[in-house]
Protein backbone atom coordinates (compact mmCIF):
# COMPACT_ATOMS: atom_id res chain seq x y z
CA UNK A 1 0.00 0.00 0.00
CA UNK A 2 1.40 3.38 -0.93
CA UNK A 3 1.81 6.02 1.74
CA UNK A 4 -0.49 8.82 0.59
CA UNK A 5 0.89 11.30 3.12
CA UNK A 6 4.54 11.31 2.00
CA UNK A 7 5.58 12.70 -1.34
CA UNK A 8 8.96 13.94 -2.51
CA UNK A 9 9.20 17.26 -4.30
CA UNK A 10 11.82 16.91 -7.00
CA UNK A 11 13.91 19.90 -8.12
CA UNK A 12 12.76 22.01 -11.04
CA UNK A 13 12.99 20.40 -14.44
CA UNK A 14 16.22 20.86 -16.37
CA UNK A 15 16.63 23.01 -19.44
CA UNK A 16 19.29 22.91 -22.14
CA UNK A 17 20.05 24.13 -25.60
CA UNK A 18 19.19 21.66 -28.34
CA UNK A 19 20.50 20.93 -31.79
CA UNK A 20 18.07 21.81 -34.59
CA UNK A 21 15.95 18.68 -34.97
CA UNK A 22 17.33 17.07 -31.80
CA UNK A 23 15.13 14.32 -30.37
CA UNK A 24 12.93 15.64 -27.56
CA UNK A 25 12.62 13.55 -24.42
CA UNK A 26 9.28 15.24 -23.70
CA UNK A 27 7.24 13.85 -26.61
CA UNK A 28 8.72 10.35 -26.44
CA UNK A 29 8.37 10.11 -22.66
CA UNK A 30 4.79 11.42 -22.82
CA UNK A 31 3.76 8.56 -25.12
CA UNK A 32 5.63 5.86 -23.25
CA UNK A 33 4.62 6.91 -19.74
CA UNK A 34 0.98 7.14 -20.73
CA UNK A 35 1.16 3.71 -22.37
CA UNK A 36 2.86 2.07 -19.37
CA UNK A 37 0.38 3.60 -16.91
CA UNK A 38 -2.52 2.37 -19.04
CA UNK A 39 -1.04 -1.13 -19.20
CA UNK A 40 -0.81 -1.26 -15.41
CA UNK A 41 -4.31 0.16 -14.99
CA UNK A 42 -3.03 2.87 -12.66
CA UNK A 43 -4.75 6.19 -12.13
CA UNK A 44 -2.68 9.36 -12.50
CA UNK A 45 -2.79 9.90 -8.75
CA UNK A 46 -1.71 6.32 -7.98
CA UNK A 47 1.19 6.44 -10.46
CA UNK A 48 2.37 9.79 -9.05
CA UNK A 49 2.39 8.36 -5.50
CA UNK A 50 4.24 5.25 -6.70
CA UNK A 51 6.92 7.49 -8.24
CA UNK A 52 6.91 9.82 -5.22
CA UNK A 53 6.36 12.87 -7.42
CA UNK A 54 3.56 15.40 -7.65
CA UNK A 55 0.42 14.56 -9.60
CA UNK A 56 0.80 17.78 -11.60
CA UNK A 57 4.40 16.82 -12.48
CA UNK A 58 3.23 13.49 -13.89
CA UNK A 59 0.32 15.14 -15.72
CA UNK A 60 2.72 17.58 -17.39
CA UNK A 61 5.05 14.71 -18.27
CA UNK A 62 2.22 12.74 -19.94
CA UNK A 63 1.00 15.80 -21.82
CA UNK A 64 4.49 16.55 -23.14
CA UNK A 65 4.38 20.10 -21.79
CA UNK A 66 7.40 19.77 -19.48
CA UNK A 67 11.08 19.11 -20.12
CA UNK A 68 11.60 16.22 -17.65
CA UNK A 69 14.79 16.07 -15.63
CA UNK A 70 16.86 12.92 -15.25
CA UNK A 71 15.66 12.60 -11.65
CA UNK A 72 11.98 12.75 -12.62
CA UNK A 73 12.33 10.10 -15.31
CA UNK A 74 14.33 7.80 -13.02
CA UNK A 75 11.60 8.11 -10.38
CA UNK A 76 8.90 7.20 -12.89
CA UNK A 77 10.94 4.34 -14.36
CA UNK A 78 11.51 2.84 -10.90
CA UNK A 79 7.79 3.07 -10.13
CA UNK A 80 6.94 1.14 -13.31
CA UNK A 81 9.81 -1.30 -12.79
CA UNK A 82 11.40 -0.58 -16.18
CA UNK A 83 14.74 0.82 -17.41
CA UNK A 84 14.79 4.53 -18.16
CA UNK A 85 15.26 3.68 -21.83
CA UNK A 86 11.74 2.27 -21.84
CA UNK A 87 10.51 5.83 -21.28
CA UNK A 88 12.68 7.69 -23.77
CA UNK A 89 13.62 4.97 -26.27
CA UNK A 90 11.88 4.22 -29.53
CA UNK A 91 11.48 1.12 -31.67
CA UNK A 92 14.02 0.79 -34.48
CA UNK A 93 15.77 -1.86 -36.56
CA UNK A 94 19.13 -3.44 -35.75
CA UNK A 95 20.90 -1.22 -38.31
CA UNK A 96 20.85 2.35 -37.06
CA UNK A 97 22.97 5.48 -37.39
CA UNK A 98 22.84 7.79 -34.35
CA UNK A 99 24.03 11.36 -34.95
CA UNK A 100 24.20 14.10 -32.27
CA UNK A 101 20.76 15.29 -33.40
CA UNK A 102 19.32 11.81 -32.85
CA UNK A 103 20.33 11.53 -29.21
CA UNK A 104 17.80 11.99 -26.46
CA UNK A 105 19.49 14.22 -23.88
CA UNK A 106 18.62 14.20 -20.17
CA UNK A 107 20.10 16.60 -17.62
CA UNK A 108 20.21 16.43 -13.86
CA UNK A 109 18.34 19.26 -12.16
CA UNK A 110 20.80 19.35 -9.25
CA UNK A 111 24.24 18.43 -10.68
CA UNK A 112 26.42 19.29 -13.67
CA UNK A 113 25.59 15.89 -15.09
CA UNK A 114 23.79 14.74 -18.22
CA UNK A 115 23.34 11.62 -20.29
CA UNK A 116 22.57 11.23 -23.98
CA UNK A 117 20.86 7.96 -24.87
CA UNK A 118 22.58 6.27 -27.80
CA UNK A 119 20.84 2.90 -27.78
CA UNK A 120 18.04 1.30 -25.81
CA UNK A 121 16.93 -2.23 -26.62
CA UNK A 122 14.77 -2.45 -23.49
CA UNK A 123 14.74 -4.98 -20.66
CA UNK A 124 13.86 -7.95 -22.88
CA UNK A 125 16.90 -7.43 -25.10
CA UNK A 126 19.03 -6.46 -22.18
CA UNK A 127 21.16 -3.42 -23.01
CA UNK A 128 21.25 0.38 -22.97
CA UNK A 129 24.17 2.60 -24.01
CA UNK A 130 24.47 6.26 -23.11
CA UNK A 131 27.05 9.04 -23.25
CA UNK A 132 27.77 10.56 -19.84
CA UNK A 133 29.03 14.15 -19.54
CA UNK A 134 29.76 15.69 -16.15
CA UNK A 135 31.77 18.44 -14.44
CA UNK A 136 33.54 18.61 -11.07
CA UNK A 137 31.23 19.11 -8.09
CA UNK A 138 29.37 16.99 -5.55
CA UNK A 139 29.02 13.32 -6.41
CA UNK A 140 25.72 12.42 -8.05
CA UNK A 141 24.04 9.45 -6.37
CA UNK A 142 22.04 7.13 -8.62
CA UNK A 143 19.28 5.08 -7.04
CA UNK A 144 19.31 1.26 -7.43
CA UNK A 145 18.41 -0.05 -10.87
CA UNK A 146 16.41 -3.17 -11.65
CA UNK A 147 17.38 -6.46 -9.93
CA UNK A 148 20.23 -8.15 -11.79
CA UNK A 149 21.44 -4.90 -13.40
CA UNK A 150 25.14 -4.55 -14.16
CA UNK A 151 26.62 -1.16 -15.04
CA UNK A 152 29.75 -0.71 -17.15
CA UNK A 153 31.56 2.61 -17.61
CA UNK A 154 34.41 3.52 -19.99
CA UNK A 155 36.14 6.92 -19.60
CA UNK A 156 36.64 8.84 -22.85
CA UNK A 157 37.85 12.19 -21.48
CA UNK A 158 38.81 13.52 -18.05
CA UNK A 159 38.60 11.50 -14.87
CA UNK A 160 35.74 9.87 -12.99
CA UNK A 161 35.35 8.57 -9.43
CA UNK A 162 32.91 5.67 -9.26
CA UNK A 163 31.51 4.49 -5.93
CA UNK A 164 29.65 1.19 -6.49
CA UNK A 165 27.75 1.39 -3.21
CA UNK A 166 29.86 -0.92 -1.07
CA UNK A 167 31.84 1.83 0.65
CA UNK A 168 34.72 1.68 -1.85
CA UNK A 169 35.54 3.90 -4.82
CA UNK A 170 37.67 3.70 -7.96
CA UNK A 171 39.27 6.69 -9.70
CA UNK A 172 39.16 6.12 -13.44
CA UNK A 173 41.33 7.79 -16.07
CA UNK A 174 40.97 7.93 -19.86
CA UNK A 175 40.79 4.39 -21.24
CA UNK A 176 39.79 2.79 -17.92
CA UNK A 177 36.79 0.44 -17.84
CA UNK A 178 34.86 -0.46 -14.68
CA UNK A 179 31.91 -2.80 -14.05
CA UNK A 180 29.75 -3.15 -10.96
CA UNK A 181 26.35 -4.31 -9.73
CA UNK A 182 23.80 -1.50 -10.12
CA UNK A 183 21.28 -3.12 -7.76
CA UNK A 184 22.31 -0.72 -4.97
CA UNK A 185 22.70 3.07 -4.85
CA UNK A 186 25.97 4.19 -6.46
CA UNK A 187 27.58 7.47 -7.47
CA UNK A 188 29.69 9.25 -10.06
CA UNK A 189 31.96 12.24 -9.44
CA UNK A 190 33.94 14.09 -12.10
CA UNK A 191 37.60 14.55 -11.18
CA UNK A 192 38.38 17.01 -13.98
CA UNK A 193 36.49 19.39 -16.26
CA UNK A 194 34.92 18.01 -19.41
CA UNK A 195 34.68 14.43 -18.16
CA UNK A 196 32.91 12.13 -20.62
CA UNK A 197 32.32 8.40 -20.68
CA UNK A 198 30.25 5.62 -22.17
CA UNK A 199 27.83 3.89 -19.81
CA UNK A 200 26.41 0.49 -20.69
CA UNK A 201 23.51 -0.88 -18.68
CA UNK A 202 23.15 -4.65 -18.85
CA UNK A 203 19.90 -6.25 -17.67
CA UNK A 204 20.22 -9.94 -16.84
Amino acid sequence: MLDETTQETLPSEATHETFPGEVSASATAARNVSRLRSQKGWSLAYAAKAANIGKSTLAQLESGTSNPSLETLWAVARAFGVPIGSLIGSVHGLSRLVTPRDRTRLESSSHAYQIQMLLSLGPLRGIEISLLETEPGPARVSEPHLPGSIEHVYVIEGGLRVSPGDGSFSDLSVGDFFSFSAEVAHSYEALSPGTRGLVVMQYT
